[in-house]
């Protein structure tokens, strides 16, 4: 009997700790909207457009969102996949993760005169992080290499949305931090000497393979369609009204005119976590905030101003083991 229980303890004790250690407070979407404004010359017309099921897109305003997204998903995975292409699957050098952090900027200079859509655009905001790690027989290395509000110079038709890639320029700003350690650093002089030179290699390497990517950055990070990356599909017709006159016409009847020559700024936030649960947030807000995208122009006769935020609600619950859904315990 006594050896049943001292199963019984031992058993309880382990089923207890798989339980715990993938126990975790969950934040679950619960509902959703955009909300857009337009404002020009001073007055201000108003969209609300409610998510579909888990944040998908269920009008303009959300497709408009999700399609930013894109863009910024692949900027990162084109990033991620020259890197990882770089340094290889199956060598000693790891890629732990990798971060995108910052919002896009982008400035559009119309050419004067020009209606075609023309334009000089300068990309901006944005920083790439790669967390890395290096083990062999005889080294190891770990640290971040980082390039530092990446900077995009490109010609850019806003008309059509087309990138032209040839005339790229393109500012990586990269640092480093990689702390190598080797077998033979007990050798004075000698010993650091090795390992400083393996951080400083290991960096060059990544910091090339981006650089040999860098012509195509931009046409990877602008949105894809006409009229300034598809904004005038977020701008419906009769939607918005000022002072009677429907905005999603008049811009369309007189887009490249309203721009030729003149200087505008679109900020392009960054998107959510994908899917409708976010794991071990437990310190987050039950609610949050997205500044989607933002368009500002103006001149000595007009201004303009467009701009999408989303809001999502989310419910705590707790999971007695994330991989065992339906086992329940009672929380903390």
């Amino acid at each position: 009997m006594r050896r049943f229980y001292m199963k019984f303890i031992l058993y309880a004790f382990v089923t207890f700790a798989s339980f715990n250690s993938h126990a975790d407070w969950l934040l679950k979407w619960y509902s959703g909207a955009y909300t857009s404004s337009l404002s020009y010359n001073g007055q201000t017309a108003y969209v609300n457009e409610r998510m579909g099921s888990n944040g998908s897109a269920a009008g303009p305003l959300g497709n408009y969102a999700e399609r930013l997204a894109t863009s910024f998903n692949n900027f990162k995975a084109s990033l991620d996949g020259y890197v990882q292409n770089q340094v290889g699957t199956n060598g000693p050098l790891k890629i732990l993760k990798t971060n995108l952090v910052g919002n896009a900027v982008f400035s559009i200079v119309g050419l004067t005169g020009a209606f075609t859509g023309e334009s000089k655009l300068t990309i901006s905001g944005l920083s790439y992080q790669v967390l890395l790690s290096y083990n062999s027989t005889w080294a190891t290395c770990n640290g971040v290499i980082s390039l530092n509000n990446i900077q995009m110079t490109t010609a850019f038709n806003y008309t059509t949305g087309a990138v032209d890639s040839s005339f790229n320029s393109v500012s990586l700003n990269p640092s480093s931090s990689l702390n190598c350690s080797s077998v033979l650093d007990w050798i004075p002089i000698f010993g650091p000497i090795v390992t400083g030179f393996l951080a400083e290699s290991y960096s060059a390497s990544v910091v090339a393979a981006l650089n040999n990517y860098s012509t195509s950055m931009a046409s990877t990070i602008v949105p894809v369609g006409s009229s300034l990356g598809g904004v005038l599909d977020a701008i419906p017709l009769q939607k918005y009204y000022i002072n009677g006159t429907d905005m999603g016409a008049y811009l369309r009847n007189s887009f490249t005119q309203f721009f030729a020559g003149k200087t505008l700024t679109i900020i392009v936030g960054q998107p959510w976590p994908t899917g409708s649960i976010i794991y071990g947030v437990e310190d987050n807000p039950a609610w949050s905030l997205n500044n989607t995208y933002s368009l500002t122009f103006s001149d000595s006769t007009r201004s303009l101003n467009f701009s999408i935020n989303g809001y999502r609600n989310w419910l705590y619950t707790w999971k007695c083991s994330i991989a065992r859904p339906s086992l329940s315990c009672p929380p903390p």
